[in-house]
């Protein structure tokens, strides 16, 4: 801190006070401490992320799920909630990890499998 003067506070800078201010040393200042990096590790319990689909693999996977009448939707791109579950009926019928994601094994079977035959009207 400065050392105690005989300066009257008025709430401005008098003419007086700027040569008894600037003859004044101030403390010198604290080194500063070294931070610590911060950790980007996830926690062991953390699930690895899913791989990323583009929007054009997730619409043969739909258009998939609609020829095998396993999804009802729309052939959007994007993962829903029916597309999860169309993806979890055929993980199941097919003996794959039901997971509701879609995976490299799930998107090579769904290329390779049959549309369901259309319903004969009688």
């Amino acid at each position: 801190m400065f050392r105690k003067t005989a300066l009257l506070v008025v709430g401005m800078l008098a003419a007086g006070s700027l040569p008894t201010l600037a003859a004044q040393q101030a403390p010198p200042m604290k080194k500063p401490v070294a931070q610590q990096p911060v950790s980007t590790a996830k926690p062991a319990t953390a699930k690895p992320a899913a791989p990323h689909w583009t929007a054009a693999q997730i619409r043969e996977a739909q258009a998939a799920l609609i020829g095998l009448k396993l999804y009802t939707g729309k052939e959007t791109g994007t993962m829903n909630v029916a597309t999860e579950e169309g993806l979890r009926q055929f993980q199941r019928a097919h003996n794959l990890p039901v997971t509701g994601n879609l995976s490299d094994s799930t998107l090579a079977l769904l290329k390779s499998s049959k549309p369901a035959a259309p319903a004969v009207k009688k």
